[in-house]
């Protein structure tokens, strides 16, 4: 379910980028200019609430006199985890949510074992929250991921004695999301993990195992932003975008993959038109 007006999200195509300028610039203007002290809350529940990560995906936001960035550690690596309501109070008090890149599958679950969805869910209708992240944090906000949580190193408990074989042995899974975009997310769109698969070319295959939905890849170092039932993407190079992609059939030929490329030139186009790959 698409919550409409209030819909504010920035989903990155990796953990880290959420903290490039450009990137960082675009969470801070979808946040009520009247707002003159900022509640960032973190969700680093996809990376077992590492400090490491947390260190380098709010950076660029810790750095703000008016942010204060709180650490909402909720995952099972955590000794004390907060009490249900000190969670909904603290997810209640965000001006931008902000998920950390990592293992989908293990956050969503968790977060759904918390009632985490829901407090979200009460955060974006009652107080217009932001939401943002990478990676994880990016596939999070749509109806399902392409995601990368079966590589077992990034598992919980990593087994120490896999072999370098073994570590590059898995597959992209299928992952659900938190609903908000009725679509798939694909991150890293332009890379190739460790398992030596470019997820252009595996998300394609995805697609055509679930022809009813549109995919939106995004490049790593691009942000697709939706805000005011519009769409826009943001490149922190100049060069990485986003691509819809969605299956064509014919009478006369087997079911193929279009792509339409969505970069920053294209400039802002409402979101229905762009959930419908009409962006031209």
């Amino acid at each position: 379910m698409i919550v409409s007006k209030n819909l504010k999200i920035v989903a990155a195509g990796r953990g880290r980028s959420i903290s490039l300028p450009s990137i960082a610039e675009a969470v801070l203007s979808l946040i009520s200019a009247t707002t003159t002290s900022i509640n960032f809350v973190y969700l680093g529940t996809a990376t077992y609430d590492k400090e490491e990560a947390f260190l380098i995906q709010t950076e660029a936001y810790r750095k703000l006199r008016n942010c204060q960035v709180m650490k909402l550690d909720v995952s099972e690596a955590v000794d004390n985890i907060p009490s249900e309501q000190e969670i909904r109070d603290t997810i209640l008090s965000a001006h931008a949510i902000l998920v950390s890149g990592g293992n989908t599958l293990y956050a969503v679950n968790r977060w759904k074992e918390l009632k985490i969805d829901q407090f979200i869910r009460q955060a974006v209708e009652e107080n217009q929250s932001v939401l943002c992240g990478g990676s994880a944090g990016a596939i999070c906000w749509f109806d399902y991921g392409h995601s990368d949580s079966m590589d077992p190193t990034t598992f919980l408990y990593v087994d120490p004695n896999l072999t370098e074989e073994q570590k590059s042995n898995w597959e992209y899974i299928r992952v659900e999301g938190l609903g908000y975009i009725p679509a798939l997310c694909v991150p890293h769109h332009d890379t190739i993990q460790s398992n030596g698969v470019p997820r252009s070319e595996d998300s394609d295959a995805m697609q055509l195992k679930y022809p009813d939905q549109i995919s939106i890849g995004i490049d790593e170092n691009a942000a697709l932003i939706v805000t005011d039932g519009r769409a826009r993407v943001i490149s922190a190079d100049g060069n990485a975008g986003c691509v819809l992609k969605k299956v064509v059939t014919s009478q006369n030929g087997p079911a193929v993959i279009e792509r339409i490329p969505f970069t920053h030139d294209h400039g802002s186009v409402r979101f229905d038109l762009l959930l419908e790959g009409r962006i031209r």
